[in-house]
């Protein structure tokens, strides 16, 4: 059995003195409370990644990070990327919004090849279907082109308006 600690009346009152003391001083700060943990949004992030072959808007690619060999699967919301005949792997900008990756930027060549119906007048705007998939709504600027059927035709982009530069006789 433990030895009871025992006080004397003069230590007795000293500690009751003491602990009245601390009791009767004004308080200096909240008690300690604590809360309820909030969850944080989920964070975003934008990374450097590359890819492979076409990409169609509204597509799904696997995308490797850049310097990195984790990979993920990046929806494509921006723009039709046709496999461009450049050597792979492709270089992109990458984005994660809670847990799904879309694509912000990527190399898009502004002159491309394709095909429209004949005939197009000048001043006029046709849809050409672009050789690697996908179209453009182009504005020929130049000649009348005659004629009738599937002709072969290069456009152009100046800023945000496609344009034919050539198009077969």
């Amino acid at each position: 059995m433990a030895d009871l600690t025992q006080f004397d009346v003069r230590s007795a009152t000293r500690i009751a003195r003491v602990v009245q003391a601390v009791e009767q001083e004004p308080q200096r700060s909240k008690p300690l409370t604590f809360d309820v943990a909030v969850a944080q949004p989920p964070q975003k992030s934008i990374k450097l990644g590359t890819y492979t072959g076409a990409w169609p808007l509204d597509g799904l690619k696997v995308v490797t990070f850049k310097n990195q060999a984790a990979t993920v699967s990046v929806k494509n919301l921006t723009m039709h990327l046709p496999d461009i005949g450049l050597s792979p792997p492709y270089d992109c900008v990458i984005a994660k919004d809670g847990t799904a990756w879309y694509l912000v930027s990527a190399i898009e060549h502004n002159i491309k090849r394709g095909t429209f119906s004949a005939p197009w007048n000048k001043n006029s705007s046709k849809t050409v279907s672009l050789v690697n998939g996908g179209s453009v709504t182009a504005l020929n600027r130049h000649a009348n082109v005659t004629g009738s059927g599937t002709k072969n035709c290069t456009v152009g982009r100046d800023g945000m308006e496609w344009e034919l530069i050539a198009a077969e006789c």
